[in-house]
């Protein structure tokens, strides 16, 4: 399906029609404008109505797309799909003792796709390793959060750059390529994760 974006810059919004009352619909969409080089690929449309299911702890086990598996602490661990529409997924979430997500493998099809482990400095994220490799896919620099220290209020507005790496989409091509991207107010850069409470996994 093509149609010419409406928005400004590079955003933009387009009303589609879909039939999607009698199961899921993987509705394939082509954003096309003049001089641009136009990008294909899917968005996922539940049935509608959309069901939902929890279990005891008030933890959803099932929607539209994913069944959802959460282990005795209401940790998300395992997402599988739930309809035969769109590409066959599953993703697993494994954690430290501390509660903090170390590890996260998606695979489509029996074929994975995205194998990460997580590093930490306490409670902030400081970088996203390839599993396989070690290999640095993102890394974080934290300032001063609201409490006015590193992490007197968990964080919050720490943040104070991102260097992406990439930005691949999911038929691995290059999206976007912004070596820093502004995501908060913190201040005061940190140049290295040799300090704190570094983990591996």
């Amino acid at each position: 399906m093509r149609r010419p974006p409406g928005g400004k810059g590079e955003y933009f919004r387009q009303q589609l029609s879909v039939v999607n009352t009698g199961s899921a619909v993987w509705q394939s969409v082509t954003n096309a404008q003049s001089g641009q080089t136009s990008v294909t690929g899917n968005l996922f449309v539940p049935k509608t109505p959309e069901l939902f299911a929890y279990d005891a702890d008030g933890n959803l086990t099932n929607d539209g797309r994913w069944s959802y598996t959460w282990d005795a602490e209401n940790r998300l661990v395992r997402m599988t799909n739930n309809t035969a529409v769109g590409p066959q997924q599953l993703i697993t979430f494994q954690y430290d003792w501390k509660g903090r997500r170390i590890h996260k493998q998606v695979s489509a099809n029996a074929t994975m796709t995205n194998n990460v482990t997580f590093v930490y400095d306490g409670w902030n994220p400081v970088a996203q390793l390839n599993a396989t490799n070690n290999n640095v896919v993102q890394s974080y620099l934290w300032g001063l959060d609201l409490s006015g220290s590193m992490q007197g209020a968990g964080g919050v507005r720490g943040p104070y750059n991102q260097l992406w790496q990439r930005f691949i989409s999911e038929k691995g091509q290059r999206i976007k390529s912004d070596p820093f991207f502004m995501i908060g107010f913190g201040f005061g850069l940190l140049d290295q994760l040799g300090f704190g409470d570094l983990m591996i996994k």
